[in-house]
């Protein structure tokens, strides 16, 4: 019995050495590319920026509502404001990946733009749900609409935005949030898909496919490394 159990744990030692110089090779890698994208964004010559799809807010969206408010004064005066910059937004998108796409003198106002941007959508949602507590949900339901089209990411734009789906009767839109939110690219994507599962009525949903359906608590199955799979593994390091 001492000897499978001796060679099991050789085995378990020989894996976690391979598994630890791997996992340092790819950091080393991954650091040598990074200061090589910096080195080039450095360089990278400036390309025209006028015809970027910058955010424009209509101020039609902006009626003075609620002027004894100041929350939502505040709100209100930030966006209009906004409405009045350059807006864009450049989530997902590095502070080396905007040099190297747009050029290093660029990025300064490029930065500037995608804050006012996270600003906006920050605003935005925020305002809505000042409208929605007060019974302004028309004005509530515009800003919140706006701030999809936009591709915000703020919990608060896809929950009160379901709630107030939910309260009209109108669950096809409610799928179509769902899914919309289905594709956020940030680290709100999952809080938002936990609170709309949590507000779906129950019941089938219209248009709601099972391909879409993601099974909550899915793990990936971890299947034992034989002797055989150790060998491919020390080939590929060697290449």
């Amino acid at each position: 019995m001492k000897l499978p159990i001796f060679t099991s744990f050789l085995l378990f030692v020989i894996l976690l050495q391979f598994l630890l110089r791997r996992t340092e090779k790819k950091a080393n890698r991954r650091e040598s590319a990074y200061w090589q994208r910096e080195k080039e964004a450095q360089h990278t010559p400036a390309k025209p920026i006028e015809d970027l799809p910058y955010v424009k807010l209509p101020e039609s969206l902006l009626p003075e509502c609620l002027p004894d408010n100041p929350e939502a004064r505040e709100c209100r005066e930030a966006l209009l404001n906004l409405s009045r910059e350059k807006v864009i937004n450049l989530q997902g998108m590095s502070n080396t990946d905007i040099r190297l796409t747009y050029g290093t003198r660029n990025y300064e106002i490029l930065s500037e733009a995608d804050t006012r941007y996270i600003i906006m959508i920050r605003n935005l949602a925020k305002l809505a749900e000042i409208y929605e507590n007060s019974g302004l949900r028309s004005e509530a339901k515009k800003l919140l609409e706006f701030g999809l089209s936009i591709g915000s990411d703020v919990r608060r734009n896809y929950t009160l935005l379901g709630k107030i789906y939910l309260e009209e009767e109108n669950t096809a839109a409610f799928v179509s949030l769902i899914k919309r939110a289905e594709g956020i690219t940030s680290l709100s994507r999952e809080p938002v898909l936990k609170e709309l599962g949590a507000m779906k009525p129950s019941g089938p949903l219209p248009e709601e496919g099972t391909d879409g359906k993601k099974q909550a608590g899915e793990e990936e199955r971890l299947e034992d490394i034989s002797l055989k799979e150790l060998d491919v593994l020390f080939e590929e390091d060697k290449q």
